[in-house]
């Protein structure tokens, strides 16, 4: 998340408090603080200067410091989030990327992570970061580790859908993003449930939702032919001449085959777990699959 402090927040004397419970905020997730006007530490009448002056020596240089940094920062951040930090009273203006809050709410906002909503927090979750490319893994690991981003368990696509309607208005859409599979048995052909969860991300977009449904048929139908070759040999019995089998098929039937019941060897997805950071970029692009996975990883860290 970029968050921006205006002006009339930084001069606005019942604020204080307020303003550096948002720089701890940021500073605890991993965000990047910017001020408006931007704040390039060559001027003693920038309103930071006024928001700073009463503080200790100390913590005031090393706000300046911060804001120096993150200036350079934001040149190049993925981030497209962006909190806008008024002068209390100020009305909420809630339409991503750009959200307007006062002060008082600020903090509290900040510190709220981008839940990530899937349908099996186990599975999807080693799979999204199975296929993640690498620079975009990095970026996940490392909001999942500053507590800027969390995994939500869906429960399947009508416990989703109930999850996604609690999430209505604007101050916590723009909080979640959901991932789920299409269970299409062919291409543009979602099942009924899946459809009716699209539409329902579709219509909260407006407030900041972010959503992706897979265009394969689920997360399996992403597990790489080297992969799956890979496991069937150490599994044995006909598990290779399955996956032999599946091999010989087009790329577009494979993207919609109900590859468990097809290989009959239980938690098919759990391969995703198994050989987690075996996954090579290249596969993902002869099968087709890159672009879909990288727009994913980008729509994710843009909402941050």
């Amino acid at each position: 998340m970029i968050i921006n402090l205006y002006s009339q927040a930084l001069v606005d004397d019942n604020a204080q408090l307020d303003l550096m419970a948002v720089v701890w905020a940021a500073l605890q997730r991993g965000h990047i603080l910017l001020t408006d006007p931007p704040y390039s530490g060559a001027s003693a009448s920038h309103p930071v200067e006024r928001w700073l002056a009463p503080l200790p020596a100390p913590i005031a240089e090393d706000v300046r410091l911060l804001l120096e940094s993150h200036t350079v920062q934001a040149t190049t951040t993925p981030y497209q989030t962006t909190l806008h930090v008024h002068e209390s009273g100020h009305e909420l203006e809630l339409s991503w990327p750009d959200l307007h809050l006062p002060c008082d709410r600020a903090a509290a906002f900040a510190l709220r992570p981008l839940s990530v909503l899937l349908e099996d927090r186990r599975s999807d979750r080693a799979f999204l970061l199975a296929v993640a490319p690498r620079r975009w893994r990095q970026e996940l690991e490392r909001a999942l580790h500053d507590g800027a981003l969390e995994i939500l368990n869906g429960g399947g696509l009508g416990n989703m859908l109930h999850q996604v309607r609690e999430h209505c208005d604007a101050e916590t859409a723009a909080r979640l993003w959901v991932l789920f599979d299409s269970d299409a048995d062919e291409p543009g052909a979602p099942s009924r449930d899946s459809n009716r969860l699209q539409q329902e991300c579709e219509s909260l977009r407006a407030h900041g939702l972010g959503h992706h449904q897979l265009r394969a048929r689920s997360i399996e139908n992403y597990l790489p032919l080297e992969l799956l070759k890979t496991w069937a040999s150490t599994v044995g019995d006909d598990a290779p001449s399955k996956v032999d089998r599946i091999s010989a098929m087009g790329q577009q039937r494979r993207d919609h085959l109900r590859l468990k019941d097809e290989l009959g060897k239980g938690l098919i997805a759990d391969l995703f777990i198994r050989y987690q950071f075996q996954i090579e970029e290249s596969w993902l692009r002869r099968e087709g699959h890159y672009d879909e996975i990288r727009e994913i990883c980008e729509s994710i860290i843009a909402h941050i």
